[in-house]
Formats: C-alpha cells, structure tokens, sequence
C-alpha cells in the first residue's frame, strides 16, 4: 500500500517539507467522543490566535496510538514531480507534514482575478502555479486507484494569497458505487504561519486537517 506518495499532479515549488509519518495501533479502550468527523473523534475549540475560527482536531488520545515513526526532511518537490516515500506498508497512517512555498516563484507570479473552487477546477488532475501539491493516499500501483489531499494556492489581484485545502476522492476507486466527490474550502493561513496539514488513514477512511484543524 503505497499510503503516502505526493500526487502525480503536484505543481508547486515547494522549498521544504518536513513530514512525519506514523504508524497506528488499534485502540485497547473506547475513545472519548467530542464530536466526530466520518468516523473520527475530534475536539471543538476556539482558535486563540485568530479569535474568530473553530478549530477541529483529532482527539489527543489518538497520539498514543502512534507506532514506528518515520521522518522526511527537507524535501524538494518541483513542478509536476512524484516523489515515492519509502514507508512500510500499513493500513493505518497518521501524517504530519509542513510545506513552505518558493518565495521567489511567488513574487514572479502576476496577480489575477481568478475563483478557484477545488469541486469546480477539476481537482488535484488541474495545474497552476502554486498547486495543487500534498500527499495521494490509498494509492496502489501506478495510481489506478488514489485519494489526493492537497493544497491549492492563487495570488490575487491584490498581491494577497489565498489558500485552498482540499480532498479528491474521483480516482479513490474503480467502482462506480462509492463516493467519489471533490470537496475542500480556503483555509486561514496567518503570516509568519507555514502550511501545514494532517491526515488520518485507517483502511478505506481518510480524514484530513489543514493549518491545525483551522
């Protein structure tokens, strides 16, 4: 299972990115419910630093699940490259990883008056600039089968980025009775802040959180 390859269509000029992943163990007790996102329990706070954003984020007791940790630094990732990350093969996986965005790239980029939405612009499969650019999991050979989590970045007219998180689910499975729906939305993404996303897989279930939980 090749849980944690970078899409096929990733576009960005990354600079950095830290990754970490880990394995997970089966729980020996019932997790605390605080709300639950899928089939996930998670916890509903205010973010502190912005005051105005809920925050939704996994339980903590997840974190003890945790089991052989694997960490990549550092990496490169160019325009339209697949960068394979050698992991074990596990059913389960929790993702950390940060991203920072080639600050020269960005300063040649001209400003546009462009709506991105990551439904309606044909999800990871559509190129620009500064995206898209994450992680496909549940990925099997030669990507016939992928869920893509990633973001999306536009500069506006204004000089300003916006950055847009998203899940692509259309080529998650060659069956025609699953849901293979594009959803996402912009993400806050404060200054001095680097991107940075989390992503839970167990077997067929992915759930997904950018800029912790924001």
């Amino acid at each position: 299972m090749e849980s944690t390859t970078p899409p096929k269509h990733s576009t960005t000029k990354t600079n950095k990115e830290e990754f970490c992943g880990v394995g997970l163990k089966r729980p020996t007790q019932k997790l605390p419910t605080l709300g639950r996102v899928g089939l996930l329990s998670w916890t509903i706070v205010l973010d502190k630093k912005t005051q105005s954003n809920i925050v939704q984020w996994p339980v903590e007791e997840i974190n003890r699940l945790r089991t052989n940790l694997t960490v990549f630094k550092d990496i490169t990732v160019e325009a339209g490259s697949l960068i394979p990350l050698n992991l074990p093969s596990a059913s389960q996986l929790d993702i950390v990883a940060e991203f920072e965005v080639d600050k020269k790239t960005v300063e040649r980029l001209n400003g546009a008056d462009i709506a991105y939405d990551c439904a309606k612009n044909g999800g990871a499969a559509q190129r620009g600039a500064l995206g898209p650019f994450g992680f496909s999991v549940i990925a099997h050979g030669g990507l016939v089968e992928h869920t893509p989590v990633y973001f999306y970045v536009v500069k506006g007219v204004d000089g300003n980025l916006k950055t847009f998180f998203c899940a692509d689910q259309s080529r998650s499975s060659n069956a025609n009775d699953v849901d293979k729906s594009i959803y996402g939305s912009i993400v806050l993404v404060l200054k001095g802040e680097k991107l940075s996303m989390r992503i839970l897989v167990d077997h067929s279930i992915v759930e997904s959180f950018a800029q912790q939980g924001r």
